[in-house]
């Protein structure tokens, strides 16, 4: 056993303190917090969609984002990523 970052690592089998590395990565399900393709297969897939398109209308009249072609941005440029964060209420 080896000390890698405050885990005890079995070089053989990888195992840090007896828990596979891919463990760490695991997130509870929350089937109120559905992923997007979850959400638009269920039966409140209207809901989720006006939810979504009111969210980009709010966000376009604030002035939050510029739509623009990636390919003709200089290699350089910063592009934030996003993610959409569904919750039923």
């Amino acid at each position: 056993m080896e000390l890698i970052e405050g885990l005890l690592v079995d070089p053989v089998s990888t195992l840090a303190d007896g828990v596979h590395p891919m463990a760490l990565m695991a997130h509870e399900i929350d089937a109120n917090a559905p992923m997007y393709h979850e959400a638009m297969h269920s039966a409140d897939h209207d809901g989720y969609h006006a939810a979504m398109k009111t969210e980009i209308k709010q966000l376009e009249q604030y002035n939050m984002w510029n739509v623009c072609d990636q390919m003709s941005l200089p290699s350089n440029t910063n592009i934030l990523p996003s993610t959409w964060a569904y919750k039923q209420k």
